[in-house]
């Protein structure tokens, strides 16, 4: 009997669990055939790793590097130390080398249980809201299709999760200030500074997560949690600062070569108008999002869209809900405001050498008048 009330205490742990275990075997079936055989990157990503596994140094001989010099470019650490730890334990091979965006892809949906437990953690029907989130996560062709790859591109949204759920709990669900508390500061900034070695693109959107961050809270209540995310953080970013220091140009190298920003063919004009156009491409709804999927087949499945008709669906109803609630708010605010000016309107009219009772009635009168 008391391991059945155990079981019905734990329900949502364990079949989330449950649902996480199935999520990642359907993700590792015939890990090494489909697709058949290693894109280039991925062989890069393995020749580094299993040195690194073996004896500590990358293809070039360099020991424990900070970033991997590969194919004219510079590829993201995080990714290749987390598969070199793999294969020190499980042996080198094609399937240990993919395994690692198995493993990056459980931790996404492990923060996603956590993420969506603290959101909704007061809401009636949380349980079942956790239940959608980590069977839709599991199931869109978007993720799957990079779960199944050894591209760096995985361990973003890994990491990226974490520094969602940790600020949330940070700033959010966790006002006062205390030792338990700024732990979760503590762990944004790692989760942060993990962020930064996880892919190239997230060298300029953790910088622009600081930047939204400091403005949002911007009160000064907040600076203390500020100052705990900028020094734990500090601790990662210093390392990038003495690469790029001591290896000019080498992040941005790949980049100069592919742009279009350094060619002096194209005006300042035309630049911009290939930006503009390149950016709305990317947020093609009915072909890329929905229907086609991304052109390039490693990042696609090829038979559909990137995500779910659905799953579009329930976003633009999430942003709505979002935009009432903000709306809704600020209405309140708003008539909060108005209210607090009437009632010094109405206490400053009343004459204090009034008897109680005539004071009230005077109170009645014009709380009617206002339709309190």
């Amino acid at each position: 009997m008391k391991f059945l009330e155990n079981i019905l205490h734990y329900k949502i742990q364990i079949i989330s669990f449950c649902i996480i275990i199935i999520s990642l075997f359907l993700h590792a079936y015939n890990l090494t055939t489909v697709p058949s055989g290693l894109y280039l990157d991925e062989t890069s990503i393995g020749i580094n790793a299993g040195n690194i596994a073996l004896h500590g140094v990358d293809e070039y001989g360099k020991s424990f590097p900070l970033y991997f010099e590969a194919f004219g470019e510079w590829k993201n650490p995080l990714y290749i130390y987390v598969s070199a730890g793999i294969m020190k334990i499980f042996g080198i091979s094609e399937f240990t080398l993919r395994f690692t965006s198995v493993f990056f892809f459980g931790i996404f949906l492990f923060g996603i249980y956590l993420f969506v437990s603290e959101i909704f953690k007061n809401t009636k029907h949380r349980n079942y809201l956790i239940y959608f989130a980590l069977v839709s996560a599991s199931v869109t062709p978007w993720f799957f299709t990079l779960s199944r790859v050894a591209f760096e591109v995985i361990s973003q949204i890994s990491t990226g999760i974490f520094v969602l759920y940790f600020l949330y709990k940070y700033y959010v669900s966790g006002l006062k200030q205390s030792v338990q508390n700024n732990i979760f500061g503590i762990f944004s900034g790692i989760s942060l500074g993990l962020f930064l070695y996880s892919y190239s693109t997230s060298k300029l959107i953790v910088f622009g997560i600081l930047f939204a961050l400091f403005i949002s809270f911007f009160e000064k209540k907040y600076w203390k949690k500020h100052l705990i995310i900028s020094a734990s953080f500090l601790l990662f970013l210093l390392p990038y600062l003495y690469f790029s220091y001591t290896h000019s140009g080498a992040l941005s190298a790949r980049f100069e070569l592919l742009t279009y920003l350094y060619n002096s063919d194209f005006s300042v004009i035309e630049k911009i108008s290939i930006f503009l156009k390149n950016y709305f491409a990317s947020y093609d709804i009915s072909n890329f999002l929905l229907f086609e999927g991304d052109k390039n087949l490693r990042h696609s499945t090829g038979f559909m869209g990137q995500i779910f008709f659905v799953t579009f669906v329930l976003f633009i109803i999430g942003v709505y809900k979002i935009l009432s609630e903000i709306l809704n708010t600020e209405t309140k605010s708003i008539k909060n405001r108005e209210n607090l000016e009437n009632i010094k309107l109405i206490t400053k009219d009343i004459k204090h050498d009034l008897p109680i009772f005539a004071r009230e009635n005077y109170l009645k009168s014009k709380s009617n008048d206002y339709g309190w």
